[in-house]
Formats: structure tokens, C-alpha cells, sequence
């Protein structure tokens, strides 16, 4: 029913290199090329409704879609422990509250994944994701899954909203400053880890800054921390703060958390970064002059909406058709809105896409999931291979011929893969059969 993974790896390589790619101009191919890039793929309610709109009515379409409310589970609102109160725990209550905080943490994955499975708001549920792995930040560093919610609720709102706000509102965030030890950075025992990241990661690039900035912004950052017995709330310590004047970027002033930021925003080559790293996200390869020139017109406003549409309808965009390889996320929750029924349970999505290696809210560090062929080495390929075995006996069991007509009518299964033409399917053949070929081909690992 599968190809061996090595097979398969070495069939993705030559897709990605272009190997037997035909150019595709039709409806259809637009509408699945935008899904499969913008949302999580392809299913035949989107499609249909795609290919009654022109490229620019679909984009905007995907942008404009209304903000879908995501309800957390009660615990992560509720499970907030002042670390006052644990010093007089005992060793036992400290255990049982771990538990109770890693169930947490699990319940809070599973209403993540469902929410992406059910979300009308597909783009900005993708942009919601982009955000957490770039702001990269771990429950498990963390230790507070409310405050890995709050964040989550923070990016979900502002992903499409403007980047000022939006760095402004992570410079505020707890899960930030504790992920990155600035609850811990004073002018007495400055830590440069929030400074550095930001520079290096969040805003500018490396080779944009220099040491020296680093050890000025950090200073910029001294005082602002948590509130440990009072919620975790974000709470700026005046007593901790360096008062003195820092020089960055070649500037000299008395910076604090809001300053620093605008300085950093007033960097030209802060929106060429964001710009490059978002273009990336949707194309495969850069596009230098397009980039620049959305570079400069997001740098007026900071808004992410119009540099996402800009993106979005870029004649590279278009053309880039099937070199991209589809992150777990991808793979799993575009099976779950393509398929009929549930083929994989609730609470067993998210140890799926954690086995695949894009476990929610716990990216592997603060350089986020890494991405692109690392989503396919040897071992995450076997189990891409099995997972499509999964759907082919879940659908075999489960799915009636009925429920299973949509998919097969037409021009069949391959329509919602993004380089249809490579898949040689038997059109004759009964439904199941062609699921079994389209699914295990090569080509489904592909964006």
C-alpha cells in the first residue's frame, strides 16, 4: 500500500528540484495551490468556493475571514501557584501539582489541534503558528500552561494586526520573559538572552548588530520581569532597572522596554527581515526585488495584513507550485478537514503531530521548528508512511462509498495534491484504490 521511505525520499528530492513539474494555469490549480499554502490544504467546500473568485477575491477572502474564538481548557486559567505558596509544599504536593500542570499542558494541545481542525479562520490560524515559532517560547521552560494560552491568545489576535503592536506586546509577554530568563535580568546581573534573541532572531538578523548592542539592549531590558506571587502578571521592578544612558545602533538616549523597541523598528533592515522571513513561509525560494519592495512599504505602517496580501499575490507565489514539503501541522489537520469522519482522535492529534516533530506549544527551541527537509528525515518519513496507512484503514472501515464519492468524482483523488500531473492514477479503479495510490504518493507530502 506504501512506498519505502527511502523511495519516498528520494521521489520528494527530484519533486523539489522541479523534476517533471508542468506549469498550471486552471482554477482548480490556483484554488488548491492558495489552500495548500495559505490554509492547511485543500478540501472540496474551499476549493468549490475558490474557484467561483479570482486570485485576488480568494486572498482576500482568507484574510478578511472572522476571528474564530478558542475556548481553553478551565486549568489554564485556573492552575497559577505563586512560587511563595510551593516553598511550603512538600515534596509529594510538588509531584501531584507537576502532574496536574503536564495534564494541563496536554488538554491545552488538544483544544489547540481541534481548533485548528474546526477554524473557519484558516489563514490566520496558519499566522497564529508562524508567530509561535518565530516568538519562539516552550510550556516546558515555561512552566505555566495559562501563560502559554495568554500568549497564544495575544498572537491569535494580533497575526494579522500590525508588528509595532505586535513587538511591543511580546516585550510585555510572561511567557516570553520567563522562556528567555529577563524576569531574571537587573542592573546588578544583566542577562543578555532576551537581548540577543530578539536581535538575532525577532528582528534584525545576525551580522545586523553588534556585541556591544546586545549588552545595551540588555540593559534596556533590566527590570522588566514577573510577578511571581501575583499571577505571573508582567510587572516592571524601577529598582532593578539600569537608569543610565545606552548607546544602540551608533544611538545614545536612556532606553527602556518601549524604547528599545522603536529603536529597533526605526532599523530598516528590522522590516526587510520580517518581510524575507514571512515571504519565506509561503514561497520557496526568495525573491529579492519583490521582497524589498514589500519591505519598504511594510516598514510606513507595519501591517502585517497588507504585507501578507502582498505576498499572497505575487506573481512568484503563483508560480512556486509543489516545492515546498508540508510541516506536520499541514499533513495531519489537511487530512482531518479533507477526509470524511474522524480519522484520528481528538486527544490523539496532538502526540501525533509531537511524534512527527511539531509538538504545539513546545517548538524544540528558540529558534523554533526548524522546517523544510528536516520534516522528512529517515525516521519522521516512516512515520508520514504509516500515518497514511492509518487514514487508508480508517477510511476502509469507516467511510462509506457515499461519503467517500466527493473525493473520487471529477478528476479524482489527485486534484487536491499540489503536482496532480506526477501522480499516475487508474481512473477506473474503484475509490478506495485511487486514495491508496494519491495518499502514498510522494507528490501528498507536498505544498
Amino acid at each position: 500500500m506504501s512506498l519505502q521511505p527511502c523511495r519516498l525520499l528520494i521521489c520528494l528530492c527530484l519533486c523539489l528540484s522541479g523534476f517533471g513539474v508542468s506549469p498550471q494555469a486552471l482554477e482548480l490549480n490556483d484554488a488548491r495551490h492558495l489552500s495548500l499554502r495559505a490554509a492547511f490544504g485543500p478540501n472540496l467546500m474551499l476549493i468549490n468556493r475558490f474557484q467561483a473568485l479570482s486570485r485576488e477575491e480568494m486572498v482576500t477572502e482568507l484574510i478578511s475571514a472572522d476571528i474564530a474564538v478558542f475556548f481553553a481548557p478551565m486549568c489554564a486559567s485556573n492552575i497559577v501557584v505563586s512560587a511563595s505558596l510551593m516553598k511550603s509544599w512538600s515534596d509529594v504536593a510538588r509531584v501531584d501539582y507537576q502532574k496536574m500542570k503536564n495534564l494541563c499542558n496536554s488538554e491545552l494541545q488538544e483544544r489547540a489541534s481541534v481548533s485548528l481542525i474546526e477554524s473557519p479562520a484558516v489563514l490566520r490560524e496558519r499566522m497564529t503558528l508562524f508567530w509561535h515559532n518565530h516568538f519562539a517560547t516552550a510550556v516546558t521552560k515555561v512552566g505555566q500552561t495559562s501563560l502559554l494560552y495568554q500568549q497564544h491568545s495575544m498572537l491569535h489576535r494580533q497575526s494579522l494586526g500590525n508588528f509595532r503592536v505586535l513587538l511591543h506586546s511580546v516585550l510585555n509577554d510572561a511567557a516570553m520573559l520567563l522562556y528567555l530568563d529577563n524576569a531574571n535580568n537587573s542592573k546588578h546581573k544583566p542577562n543578555e538572552n532576551l537581548a540577543r534573541e530578539l536581535l538575532e532572531l525577532f528582528t534584525l538578523g545576525e551580522g545586523h548588530y553588534t556585541e556591544n548592542d546586545i549588552k545595551e539592549v540588555a540593559r534596556a531590558l533590566t527590570g522588566q520581569s514577573v510577578d511571581r506571587d501575583n499571577s505571573f502578571a508582567v510587572r516592571f521592578y524601577p529598582e532593578r532597572h539600569d537608569y543610565g544612558a545606552k548607546t544602540i545602533f551608533g544611538e545614545t538616549g536612556h532606553y527602556g522596554v518601549e524604547g528599545v523597541a522603536e529603536l529597533i523598528l526605526r532599523q530598516p533592515q528590522t522590516a526587510r527581515f520580517i518581510t524575507r522571513k514571512l515571504w519565506l513561509e509561503f514561497v520557496s525560494e526568495p525573491d529579492e526585488a519583490t521582497i524589498n519592495r514589500l519591505a519598504s512599504r511594510f516598514a510606513k505602517d507595519w501591517n502585517i495584513k497588507a504585507l501578507v496580501r502582498g505576498i499572497l499575490l505575487s506573481d512568484t507565489f503563483w508560480k512556486d507550485q509543489g516545492r515546498m514539503i508540508k510541516s506536520p501541522v499541514e499533513l495531519v489537520i489537511g487530512a482531518e478537514r479533507l477526509l470524511p469522519g474522524q480519522q484520528v482522535p481528538p486527544d490523539a492529534v496532538a502526540p501525533l503531530l509531537s511524534r512527527l516533530g511539531q509538538s504545539l506549544f513546545n517548538p524544540p527551541n528558540v529558534r523554533g521548528w526548524p522546517g523544510g527537509k528536516d520534516w522528512i528525515d529517515s525516521s519522521r518519513m516512516m512515520l508520514r508512511v504509516n500515518f497514511a496507512d492509518r487514514l487508508l484503514r480508517g477510511l476502509e472501515q469507516e467511510a462509506t462509498p457515499e461519503e467517500l464519492a466527493f473525493l473520487c468524482e471529477g478528476d479524482g483523488p489527485a486534484r487536491f495534491a499540489a503536482l496532480p500531473d506526477l501522480i499516475e492514477v487508474d481512473r477506473s479503479a474503484p475509490c478506495m484504490e485511487q486514495l491508496s495510490v494519491v495518499l502514498t504518493d510522494p507528490v501528498w507530502q507536498l505544498k
